[in-house]
């Protein structure tokens, strides 16, 4: 096939929820007829997770939800979309789903007991300094591979 694409997912800081991009290259907007993302691991296939758009397009975007359940087969690298056309209804196209290592924001600390708590919050430097400082997330873009 002369297709190729990408799809592109912009997560809110919770990873909760994520508009996306469809983007179709090397076919007409005319024989695309959806793009769906499924479970399964690379060279697998597996059930539909969810539908992301119906045909007729070349560039599309969308919204989606994700569960703490899904959130967890999403960053699994055992999700994959599919581009579906009119000459290959079952999918032209596929690209298994891939995170950066950082995608998944980190834990709040645990509560410090008052009496222990310093009397003045650390500047940014001594916090970064500090033994257990996480750096927090990237921008929580996630895409294909």
């Amino acid at each position: 096939t002369h297709a190729w694409g990408f799809v592109r997912f912009f997560f809110n800081d919770d990873r909760t929820e994520a508009n996306y991009t469809v983007d179709v290259k090397g076919i007409g907007q005319n024989v695309v007829i959806g793009a769906d993302m499924h479970v399964g691991a690379p060279g697998s296939n597996g059930p539909l997770v969810r539908h992301l758009a119906d045909g007729g397009f070349i560039v599309t975007a969308g919204r989606l939800t994700l569960t703490p359940t899904e959130l967890a087969g999403f960053t699994s690298g055992n999700w994959y979309v599919v581009l579906k056309t009119v000459d290959h209804p079952e999918g032209e196209i596929r690209g298994q789903v891939v995170v950066p290592a950082d995608f998944l924001p980190a834990s709040p600390p645990a509560a410090t007991p008052p009496a222990q708590r310093p009397a003045q919050p650390p500047s940014p430097a001594q916090a970064a300094s500090a033994p257990g400082f996480i750096q927090p997330p990237s921008t929580g873009d996630a895409g294909l591979r």
